[in-house]
C-alpha cells in the first residue's frame, strides 16, 4: 500500500473504475508486456472525467506459478485503497481466460457491489459463454473506450445497458447481446496517461 495514485473523491456522481491487466503468461514468464489497451481505454476514461486507475498485474505476477493468495493479497492491498465502483480486466489471449475469471471471483469477494466488466479478443468472440459466469456483470465485445464509457454514464444516470452497443450480459435467465458498435474515431483518443499507473 501506500505507492496507489489515488484520484480525489469528486462531488460529481463519476463511478470510480480500476481496470486490471492480468498475470503475464507462464510460457512467458520473464515477459511483461506492456498493458497497452488497458492504458487506452483508462486514459480515455479519465480525459471524460472518470476516476480511474490501472493495475498492471503481469509486472507482479506469473498466471498458475505466483501463488494465488499473493495475487489475492495485491488485489485487496488496490481494492481497500482504490475503492473502486467498476472493475474491468482485460483478456488478450485464451489462455489467460480462467486467470482472468479468477481475478472477478477475487474482486466479488472483497466486495459484492462491485460491477465487474471484462473485454478483450477472447470474450468478444465468446461472450454468451463469458457472460453467464456468476462474476462477470458484463462483457464488452471490441475496442472498449467508447462502449465502456458509454455503459458507465448509463449505470450513472439509471438508463438501461441494453440500450449500449458493444454488450452482453445476463437479464436473469436471459442473455442480452446489444447490436455491435461501429469503429470508433482513433483521433479521438488521447495519449495514454502514465500517471494511472501504480
Amino acid at each position: 500500500g501506500g505507492d496507489w495514485r489515488i484520484p480525489p473523491r469528486r462531488a460529481s456522481l463519476k463511478q470510480r473504475v480500476l481496470l486490471i491487466h492480468p498475470p503475464r503468461l507462464p510460457s512467458q514468464p520473464t515477459r511483461a508486456n506492456f498493458p497497452r489497451g488497458a492504458a487506452q481505454i483508462a486514459s480515455f476514461l479519465q480525459a471524460h472525467d472518470w476516476p480511474v486507475g490501472v493495475v498492471p498485474l503481469q509486472f507482479a505476477a506469473v498466471a498458475d506459478v505466483t501463488p494465488a493468495e499473493v495475487v489475492e493479497t495485491i488485489l485487496e492491498t488496490v481494492l481497500a485503497e482504490f475503492r473502486p465502483d467498476v472493475v474491468g480486466i482485460s483478456c488478450p489471449y485464451t489462455i489467460c481466460f480462467h486467470t482472468c475469471i479468477g481475478i472477478l471471483q477475487a474482486v466479488k469477494r472483497h466486495r459484492e457491489g462491485i460491477i465487474t466488466v471484462i473485454g478483450g479478443p477472447h470474450v468478444t468472440f465468446t461472450d454468451a459463454e463469458t457472460a453467464r459466469a456468476a462474476c462477470v456483470d458484463f462483457v464488452v465485445r471490441g475496442e472498449g473506450e467508447w462502449t465502456l464509457a458509454e455503459l458507465l454514464a448509463a449505470l450513472e444516470a439509471g438508463r438501461d445497458p441494453a440500450d449500449v452497443p458493444g454488450l452482453t450480459f445476463r437479464r436473469g435467465a436471459a442473455t442480452v447481446r446489444t447490436p455491435d458498435r461501429p469503429p470508433g474515431d482513433l483521433a479521438e483518443l488521447p495519449p495514454i496517461d502514465f500517471t494511472l499507473f501504480p
